[in-house]
């Protein structure tokens, strides 16, 4: 399946990092544009929001890879 292609109902996929970062950069652009309702910038917020958790968690997994990698050198002083 391509990664861009919408998954059959009931089978949401998570986002990559680099689509919700994409996706963010253009909630972002969206968001600066006066042209939109409050009740569309508060929907446009709550995604963001979500997408930054996501990114957040997928930083943190690869981030404790990376120690687990280095054999925890970086808990060492």
């Amino acid at each position: 399946m391509n990664e861009m292609q919408t998954p059959p109902a009931g089978e949401e996929k998570e986002p990559t990092f680099e689509q919700a970062l994409k996706r963010l950069e253009e909630i972002t652009r969206t968001l600066e544009s006066p042209s939109f309702s409050l009740e569309e910038m508060l929907k446009l917020y709550d995604e963001a929001s979500k997408l930054i958790a996501l990114c957040t968690s997928q930083l943190n997994q690869a981030n404790e890879k990376i120690t687990v990698l280095r054999g925890g050198a970086e808990a060492q002083p």
